[in-house]
């Protein structure tokens, strides 16, 4: 950045400047005061350029003195960022041996206007001093006013479901700012935990949008009576503008940071674990992962991920930035963390969004420029922060050729034009690190929910909305109010608006112009503009719908002289009025003429002294009878003359009225141009000739003939057409009913092999209708036209005239083929008026010439199929058909399914009757085996006493029933070869089941802690009669292993009667 030296004024004079240009003003001196109110210093001047003065004030907003060049400023360089605070501050460098920069101290505050013409308050905060060959300088550090908010803290305010406007007087409430929002950004939910006021200002406009900027406003009294935070749709504007070196830019920088990220890992919050009862056992799980979400582009996601993959990576992404290892690609990874996410399927597409704005290197476009916008005739080159533009440099290897938003603009307030520069593209990021600071955020901010829990948007289901259709736009002369319909589904919290006046642009933040929950809204634009409108729906966990169809609308055109003859004509004709305006007003009168050119009564002026050049209008007695001297006929040339014989070679005119013209009246041989009213020629043919064509009257009819053969007749009550070979091809005339002759009509009547009716477009006949007799084919066509624009062709049973004299189309029975680059779609209507609920479309198949069958009729509340109905290929057709208490679903004559009228549903394989499933819920199944992939639940509460008596056969999964019944038991014998005192050598052992380790937890939210007997150690005590194996592998010990304990005890019974005896005997 360049820094221009100024001027400095006198020392111990103080200059201020009232309007106009510094070097042309007035100067008024003040001996170390000044003299004026605010409004003198041009607060509210009406040209709002940046100004070249920086207005000290105290902490006490009281204006100290005003730094100008000629007081000692020499530099003043300001940056602003779009929604950020610029990397650089606002710094100014004043002569310290000027007696004003006394007033630069630390704490004090400046005012000044930025190039937008806003009132800017900053505050000075560092202050360097040094002295030099040059002189002693004073430069000041500052920072924005607005980041005294940093000093506030907002301990706890909850928005559930609220608008910006609340949310930003919740962060702003007890400081010295206030907010204005001013634009509609719909509702949301956010909460402000322990923060600064600023970091809250940061949390709206990342949760609920618009961009952002701080002014203030001044009193009477030149003080700051208001500082405001403004929140916007955006910043600038779709401008168009092009930079280019040697036009408006000096220098150009691209700087790109390559640090792609391809997969991501996603961490969400951890959950509460709680008891059986629902209570809280003062735990938390780990934080969550999407392990168990699957995605498959088959289903419409944006790429494959397996079940158990904790990560989420994008293939174009890995194939344009993976690191290659034997062979293979490998991803670079990161991790996503939101501890807001409650579910699965949330955090999976967050860190799949996150994902998108890191695969790609970050790319920053920095130009040194020439604002020509404030030259005469380059207004049109206005920038500003905010503006999307467009860079291009083809110098390099690798041409910089971009349209991007202008994030940051840079200049000298003393020299704008000269030292201006602007970045373009993205903030460079990547090296900034804030995990721990996001980590903090995040503890407090769940802090607050985990100690109140509430319901919130996570209580709606996250399904992507439905695309909002059939968005209109309807101009009028400064807005456009814009309707789509309204979608009922109940997780939708609000709509998104797009606009802008590009056909072409992409919807973003920066043209999002209103959020909201209706499916409406009035667009308040300037007239003679057209915009581009996209819509879309956005659920509780901001999911996005489809963008609608685009929709345009423009509003009126106001004609003025300007636009109507252009501006030079436009002026032109304004003199011409103010000439006409005098002329009109009487300002030349009879008056105004000297006597010597009036008559002897003074009322006229003498006829010798009057000249009439060019074309003059005479009124009419003005000249009397025989007052012309000479008259050449050739003058006349209108009216009606009157007289016994006109005499000439040849008559021109435009009439010559008789009631008989007879050749006695008339001595030439030639009547030109004339029209002949009112006047009888006798004679029975009149002919005309021009060349190969000729006309002929005669017997009351007229015939054109083309080079001798016949091409039109009309006359007794047809208008026939002939080839060029005197063939009658057809015509047009009256026509009666055969079968009702007092029924009339115009008939077109076709003789030979088509007829066509046909538009001129592109140089061709286009046809509309043709009916070709040769080929026995008719064809109705709609207008031509390219297949961007489409056309549609309509049929209509009556085109019925509604309210306010408009048309309905669809409401009556329509067909309606329609045709463009967003539509292929042929829309049948029927019903209307006073036949809604009972009209229908029928198919009707005619069975005799007398006779028909009704196939299918679509009612207005439902569609019925009398007969068969298939579905698929002829190889692989599906059947449905309808019996008189059934329907059948028929694959082949041998395999389908049957419903009842009673609600039974049987399946049927070979003609077999396989499956049965009942109206009360029970079923049958006759068949031999029925196989279940997958876990069987019982999800109802009956319970039982009974023992266990059902058992799976771990090889196959067959299901069979556990008896004990003898009769179902062969070759009974008393089991001697068990060694039944191995038991005794088991020890009770504790363990955890893998699967639940695993994560798979069926009842609780942790692995639970078993006791018993491992069906191993059975083995291993030499007890394999009660193992249960598996393709020769342990799988379970047998349930009977109790039995082994009957011989125990029996032998301990035995030795304890034995004992008690002996006992018996020692105490005898």
């Amino acid at each position: 950045m360049s820094t221009t030296k100024h001027s400095k004024a006198p020392k111990g004079v103080f200059l201020f400047y009232i309007g106009g240009d510094p070097m042309t003003r007035n100067l008024t001196q003040v001996g170390g005061s000044f003299i004026g109110t605010m409004e003198q210093f041009e607060f509210d001047s009406p040209d709002r350029r940046a100004s070249t003065e920086l207005y000290i004030f105290s902490q006490d907003d009281e204006l100290l003195t005003i730094l100008s060049p000629s007081t000692g400023l020499t530099e003043a360089l300001y940056k602003e960022s779009l929604n950020t605070l610029p990397d650089t501050p606002f710094t100014f460098t004043v002569d310290a041996e000027e007696e004003h920069s006394q007033h630069v101290r630390e704490e004090n505050q400046v005012v000044f206007r930025d190039k937008e013409g806003d009132l800017l308050l900053y505050v000075i905060k560092e202050l360097d001093d040094s002295d030099g060959t040059d002189g002693a300088t004073t430069t000041a550090v500052c920072e924005p006013a607005f980041m005294e908010l940093k000093e506030h803290i907002v301990v706890d305010r909850r928005m559930d479901g609220d608008t910006a406007d609340v949310a930003i007087d919740a962060a702003l409430d007890g400081t010295r700012w206030t907010g204005s929002v001013e634009v509609e950004l719909g509702n949301a939910t956010q909460n402000f935990y322990y923060i600064t006021s600023i970091d809250a200002i940061w949390k709206i406009l990342e949760v609920w949008g618009g961009e952002f900027k701080a002014v203030v406003e001044f009193d009477e009294t030149n003080k700051v009576n208001r500082r405001t935070i403004k929140i916007l749709q955006r910043r600038g504007s779709d401008t168009g503008l092009r930079w280019e070196i040697g036009h408006n830019v000096e220098e150009i920088q691209r700087t790109v940071l390559s640090y792609p990220v391809t997969a991501m890992y996603g961490r969400g919050t951890s959950l509460r674990v709680e008891d059986e009862e629902g209570e809280h056992t003062g735990g938390y799980t780990r934080y969550i992962d999407f392990a168990d979400e699957v995605w498959s582009e088959d289903d419409g996601d944006p790429v494959d991920k397996p079940e158990g993959q904790r990560w989420i990576g994008d293939p174009d992404a890995l194939q344009k930035y993976g690191r290659q290892h034997n062979g293979e690609l490998l991803h670079r990874e990161d991790i996503f963390s939101d501890q807001n996410i409650e579910e699965t399927d949330e955090l999976l597409q967050a860190t799949w969004d996150a994902l998108q704005n890191a695969k790609e290197p970050e790319v920053n476009y920095e130009l040194s420029v020439h604002l020509l916008e404030f030259l005469t005739g380059y207004e049109h080159e206005h920038v500003e922060l905010g503006d999307t533009t467009q860079a291009v440099d083809r110098n390099f290897g690798r041409p910089i050729e971009i349209e991007a938003r202008v994030i940051s603009i840079e200049y000298d307030l003393l020299d704008i034009e000269g030292t201006a520069t602007v970045e373009m593209g993205q903030f460079l990021t990547a090296l900034d690190d804030d995990r721990l600071d996001r980590v903090i955020e995040d503890i407090n901010d769940n802090r607050g929910r985990w100690e109140h829990p509430e319901i919130d948007d996570s209580n709606f289901p996250d399904i992507e909305p439905s695309m909002p259709t059939n968005l209109e736009a309807a101009g009028s002369y400064r807005s456009i109010q814009l309707y789509w319909d309204f979608n009922d589904e109940t997780f939708i919290k609000h709509y998104e608006l797009y606009a802008s006046q590009a056909p072409d642009f992409v919807p973003s933040s920066e043209n999002m112009i209103w959020r909201g929950y209706l499916n409406g809204y009035n667009h308040i634009v300037e007239s003679d503009q057209v915009w581009y409108y996209y819509v879309r729906a956005i659920n509780h966990h901001g999911r996005a719908s489809e963008y609608s169809e685009r929709a345009e609308g423009s509003t009126v055109r106001i004609i003025d002289e300007d636009i109507l003859f252009g501006e030079d004509i436009a002026e032109s004709l304004r003199d011409l009025s103010e000439t006409a305006g005098i002329l009109a007003d009487s300002t030349i009168d009879f008056d105004k003429f000297s006597d010597q050119v009036k008559d002897a009564d003074g009322e006229r002026i003498k006829g010798d002294l009057i000249s009439v050049d060019g074309t003059t209008y005479i009124a009419e007695g003005v000249i009397g009878n025989a007052a012309i001297k000479n008259l050449s006929a050739s003058k006349i040339d209108t009216g009606t003359m009157l007289g016994d014989r006109i005499q000439a070679d040849t008559l021109h005119g435009d009439r010559i009225i008789a009631g008989t013209f007879t050749a006695d009246k008339m001595t030439t041989g030639t009547l030109q141009g004339i029209d002949i009213y009112g006047v009888t020629i006798t004679g029975s043919e009149i002919y005309q000739s021009s060349g190969p064509r000729n006309l002929e009257l005669r017997n009351g009819c007229l015939y054109s003939y083309s080079n001798g053969d016949l091409s039109l007749r009309l006359g007794q009550y047809t208008f026939d057409m002939y080839d060029g070979e005197n063939n009658h091809i057809g015509g047009f005339g009256p026509a009666w009913d055969a079968q009702d002759p007092s029924r009339r009509g115009m008939a077109w009547t076709l003789e030979n092999d088509f007829v066509n009716i046909s538009m001129r477009h592109g140089g061709l006949l286009r046809p509309l209708f043709r009916s070709d007799t040769y080929n026995n084919v008719t064809t109705v066509n709609g207008p031509y036209n390219n297949q961007n624009d489409g056309a549609e062709l309509r049929l209509y049973a009556n085109r019925r005239p509604v309210s306010e004299g408009e048309f309905t189309s669809h409401d009556q029975p329509s067909i309606i083929l329609d045709q463009s680059d967003s539509t292929n779609d042929i829309d049948i209507y029927y019903g209307g008026f006073d036949r809604r609920t009972n009209a229908s479309v029928y198919f009707r198949h005619r069975s005799s010439s007398d006779t028909f069958s009704t196939k299918m009729r679509i009612a207005h509340d439902f569609v019925r199929i009398y007969d068969e109905l298939r579905l698929g290929s002829s190889d692989h057709t599906v059947s449905i058909i309808p019996y008189s208490n059934s329907v059948q679903w028929r694959f082949n004559t041998n395999n389908y399914i049957r419903q009842q009228d009673d609600g039974q549903v049987s399946f049927y394989s070979s003609n077999t009757q396989r499956q049965v499933f009942r109206p009360d819920g029970g079923a049958r199944f006759p068949g031999d085996n029925v196989t279940i992939e997958g876990d069987i639940r019982n999800s109802g509460h009956r319970t039982t006493s009974n023992s266990v008596n059902t058992h799976i056969y771990s090889n196959t999964g067959r299901i069979a029933r556990a008896t004990s019944a003898r009769k179902y038991k062969t070759d009974i014998q008393i089991a001697e070869d068990i060694d039944y005192e191995k038991i005794l050598d088991l020890n009770i052992k504790s363990w955890y089941d893998k699967e639940e380790v695993n994560g798979n937890v069926e009842e609780n939210d942790e692995p639970t802690k078993f006791h018993g007997l491992i069906a191993d150690d059975f083995d291993d005590v030499g007890l394999s009669e009660f193992v249960v194996y598996d393709d020769g592998e342990v799988e379970n010990y047998s349930d009977r292993a109790w039995t082994l304990l009957i011989p125990n005890m029996r032998d301990m019974k035995a030795e304890i009667e034995s004992l008690k005896r002996e006992v018996e005997e020692l105490k005898g």
